[in-house]
């Protein structure tokens, strides 16, 4: 193994008008094996986030005291992830302030993904 590493993640969505935001169960929509790779991988975190946009999208969520709120054509995602190298101690991976539905896969650098300083 040339390295040893493991994440803890949790994403949010987003509601528009006051940026209130509702946690994400990882595992209403990955098997454990699949959330343990997820959340060390920035590919996967990134498909994920665009996976819980995508079925959150138009969705319309009714507050116990009758507020309506409608998460629009593409709701606002965010993670807070840790990540931990060679059992080091956990560290922020990713910003949790950037909306992940507005970044696009590919091999540019990634501005969304923190530097791992020891």
């Amino acid at each position: 193994m040339l390295i040893e590493k493991a994440g803890y993640a949790q994403f949010y969505i987003h509601e528009p008008v006051k940026d209130r935001k509702m946690l994400v169960e990882n595992r209403n929509y990955l098997t454990p094996q699949q959330e343990k790779m997820m959340a060390t991988q920035p590919d996967m975190i990134l498909q994920f986030a665009h996976h819980i946009s995508n079925t959150f999208k138009d969705s319309i969520i009714i507050e116990r005291n009758g507020e309506i709120i409608n998460l629009g054509k593409s709701p606002k995602v965010t993670a807070d992830i840790k990540v931990s190298l060679f059992n080091k101690g956990s560290r922020s991976f990713i910003d949790n302030n950037i909306n992940l539905t507005g970044e696009k896969r590919g091999f540019s650098n990634k501005s969304w993904i923190l530097t791992y300083e020891d």
